[in-house]
């Protein structure tokens, strides 16, 4: 297989496998959302536009535009490749901490911490695959979406549906599609293709949190009603006619709703502020 990594971004650019395209980058920290309609009230917001810049997703939103590359280092060990990288970013207490181990015979570990000084909106790894990797396995919460506040009817079990089962489609797009509890999640091909490729995400320390989408996190921000976003899907003359996304998180605050329109969430269900965080996670190509 082959990887590329860039040591002016410090990020992977993307990964090969027997000459196709498997993961198009970069791979990149993500930390919000596309807000869910529990976090604000929209109707407020449409009124006070100012309430945007208080909004914590909008707050990380902006934070990851100025992520920047602080120290890219990078080894070899016989067959290894080993690279630590430093990224500084807004509302993050000294950087972001990422150490990558990249072996030869296709396997790739990553681990990333952090300190934040406020509250998380999620704290992860967002990339782009191949789309004829069309089918999804994996080992946790399932089979319907699932967040830590949301997910006493999900059961842990091994569940495989196709991509475009993985999402649901609210009123207004929003995020959505997530799975709790993931220990492995696994991307293929449909036995219609022949079923021969494959990329398997595997957990380090923790639990993880995944999702799935055929469209990415800036498609579902923009659209405002359903047809939008489908409508996207339908007529993207990019990149994502070939490539879907997947989410790889350490963990996603709760989506609350106890009263209507009104986050009301719950403490045990936020990711605080002050505390480290740790994305531990391996890919196998």
């Amino acid at each position: 297989f082959e990887l590329r990594f860039s040591r002016e971004l410090g990020h992977i650019l993307d990964v090969s496998k027997a000459g196709t395209l498997m993961i198009k980058g970069p791979v990149y920290h993500n930390f919000w959302r596309a807000t869910i309609d529990n976090d604000y009230l929209y109707i407020i917001r449409d009124m006070f536009k100012f309430l945007d810049n208080k909004w914590l997703g909008t707050r990380w939103k902006r934070a990851m535009e100025k992520n920047t590359l602080k120290a890219c280092d990078v080894s070899v060990q016989g067959q290894q490749v080993n690279i630590l990288t430093k990224h500084k970013m807004p509302g993050i207490k000294g950087t972001i901490d990422t150490e990558y181990k990249i072996y030869e015979n296709g396997y790739i570990h990553i681990k990333s911490t952090i300190i934040p000084k406020h509250d998380l909106i999620r704290f992860g790894q967002s990339m782009l695959f191949n789309k004829e990797l069309s089918q999804v396995a994996w080992c946790g919460r399932g089979p319907h979406e699932n967040y830590i506040d949301r997910c006493s009817s999900a059961y842990y079990g091994i569940y495989e549906l196709p991509v475009s089962d993985m999402t649901h489609y609210y009123l207004r797009p929003q995020e959505n599609g997530n799975r709790t509890g993931i220990k492995w999640l696994e991307l293929k091909q449909s036995k219609a293709l022949g079923n021969n490729m494959s990329m398997r995400f595997q957990n380090g320390e923790g639990e993880l949190n995944a999702s799935v989408w055929p469209y990415t996190i800036q498609d579902l921000e923009k659209a405002t009603h359903i047809h939008e976003l489908k409508a996207t899907i339908e007529d993207h003359e990019d990149e994502m006619q070939t490539y879907y996304q997947i989410n790889i998180d350490a963990g996603q605050r709760g989506v609350g709703g106890d009263i209507p329109a009104i986050a009301m969430l719950k403490e045990s269900y936020k990711m605080k502020k002050n505390q480290p965080y740790q994305l531990d996670y391996w890919i196998q190509i």
